[in-house]
């Protein structure tokens, strides 16, 4: 029979069957509290994760011009597509990496686009005809037609092409010469 010395008698074994002390209670409450606290900071973490990549947008969907990164309008402007101190009103990049190296934007009232850094024409919207290919909801490219050229901007799924649409819609139905 094992014994063990308590400071004040000596108990067996046989003596402690049945209890279990309330230093095991201690430690287990302090291992689940630690348990908790770390899965609370794991759960934590990966919220916070999820909210930053939900909360990025695509790079190459459409965005307002003031929405743009600095970059990308001072890249156009080096080309000579943007004027300094314009401020497009709407912004797509269409390239295929999101390099900006392509894309379309409106300014003033016009839809200009840009392939490869070079200018590939603009239409001014006023009166001119605005249509799109593809399904209605998802266009894949929207297009504006004047006299004398069409531009077609294409879009991938998901990038605003529809909104895209109604807006370049909206400011053909504007009489020429209305702000």
């Amino acid at each position: 029979m094992a014994r063990y010395l308590h400071p004040d008698r000596e108990i067996s074994v046989e003596d402690d069957k049945g209890r279990i002390g309330c230093a095991s209670f201690g430690l287990l409450f302090y291992a689940s509290l630690i348990a908790g606290l770390g899965l609370v900071a794991l759960l934590c973490a990966g919220l916070t994760l999820n909210s930053a990549l939900m909360a990025t947008t695509s790079p190459k969907q459409l965005t307002s011009g003031v929405e743009t990164e600095s970059w990308r309008l001072s890249e156009l402007r080096r080309w000579e597509i943007l004027a300094p101190g314009d401020t497009p009103q709407l912004y797509h990049d269409h390239s295929e990496w999101a390099d900006g190296s392509s894309g379309c934007i409106v300014v003033d009232g016009a839809l200009t686009r840009w392939d490869d850094e070079l200018s590939a024409g603009t239409v001014v919207l006023a009166g001119a005809e605005v249509g799109y290919d593809g399904p209605q909801d998802a266009p894949e490219s929207v297009w504006v037609r004047d006299d004398v050229q069409r531009l077609d901007c294409p879009f991938g799924p998901e990038e605003g092409s529809d909104r895209f649409f109604r807006m370049l819609q909206a400011e053909s139905a504007a009489t020429p010469g209305s702000p």
